[in-house]
């Protein structure tokens, strides 16, 4: 159902081997009228057959356990174990086909659990560069026409999962991030006009980063979360500083303030293309990176290039106008 999906280049359903299992239960009247107890015969399987250490010989600073096992011949068959003496607390001897059923029965060589249920998994291989929550999403509508027995239920995890949980604390980073650069931005200039007029920039900034990585077609990831978070510092601190100058610029022209917002400006304008160009020529390299770890750089970087295209045109733009 899920090979023919699109985005997904296979799906494989992982197959539990059985294996031979000797189950050993206890018969409870028995084993009263012997004065034993389930623990008492699983300790001496445990020894004799097991091979459970039943002391330590200590020879100077070396240890060495000390095991009493049956030899491979007396506890190969099912009648060898069923026919294995046991002494009982009164000093009587008995055997443990006596006071339990030895039966061989096949389960499950492995038995997986996820949050405590019996899971089994479906690995699904997506194609190359495709979007992974897309391609789940498709997926779980596909899997809506199937019944399920009771108790069981379907969920997707692996790399979807890391993703889903990342999108639900960048839900709460991102605004705490903003909330928190409006915070600086106040106790800085003690206005909020003013530092709202800085926050206005960010969206046009955004619009450079998504708009670089929707023409390279870059899927989001939390690498591109990062370099869009880092992005909005750099905003943010070059409104800030164009702002700065303005303000000195209408204190030195009290009377003209459109000249002083000239000079301010004017005054900017030559460091923040060298520093816009600086920031721009060392992040390019980055982007025609092609070793390992090269998507996650790609992903950083990718969202700053495009912000930092529009940056100073903002600031040199928008905020003398405002």
């Amino acid at each position: 159902m899920l090979k023919n999906s699109e985005g997904i280049l296979n799906a494989v359903a992982e197959r539990s081997a059985r294996s031979p299992y000797i189950n050993i239960i206890p018969k409870r009247e028995k084993l009263a009228e012997y004065g034993l107890s389930g623990k008492d015969i699983m300790e001496i399987l445990e020894k004799i057959v097991g091979g459970s250490p039943l002391d330590r010989s200590v020879e100077g600073r070396e240890r060495y356990p000390i095991r009493v096992r049956l030899a491979r011949a007396f506890r190969d068959e099912i009648e060898d174990l069923k026919n294995l003496e046991i002494i009982t607390p009164s000093g009587a001897i008995t055997t443990l086909g006596n006071v339990a059923d030895v039966v061989v029965s096949e389960a499950p060589s492995e038995i997986r659990n996820e949050d405590g249920f019996v899971a089994s998994f479906v690995y699904i291989i997506p194609k190359e560069g495709a979007d992974l929550g897309k391609v789940v999403e498709k997926a779980k509508e596909k899997l809506k026409i199937l019944t399920l027995p009771r108790g069981y239920f379907l969920e997707f995890s692996g790399q979807y999962e890391d993703i889903k949980r990342v999108r639900e604390s960048l839900m709460f980073i991102l605004p705490i991030t903003i909330l928190t650069i409006l915070f600086l931005l106040y106790l800085n200039f003690r206005s909020l006009l003013k530092s709202v007029i800085v926050l206005l920039g960010i969206p046009f900034t955004l619009f450079g980063a998504f708009g670089l990585m929707y023409l390279l077609n870059y899927k989001m990831s939390v690498a591109s979360w990062v370099g869009i978070i880092a992005l909005l510092g750099i905003s943010a601190e070059m409104s800030v500083v164009m702002l700065l100058f303005m303000d000195i610029g209408l204190k030195n022209h009290t009377h003209n303030p459109l000249a002083g917002i000239r000079e301010g400006a004017l005054s900017r304008l030559r460091p923040k293309v060298m520093t816009t160009l600086t920031t721009f020529t060392s992040l390019i390299p980055a982007m025609f990176e092609a070793g390992i770890g090269s998507e996650v750089i790609k992903g950083i970087t990718a969202p700053m290039v495009g912000g930092n295209i529009l940056c100073p045109h903002i600031n040199l733009g928008y905020l003398p106008i405002l």
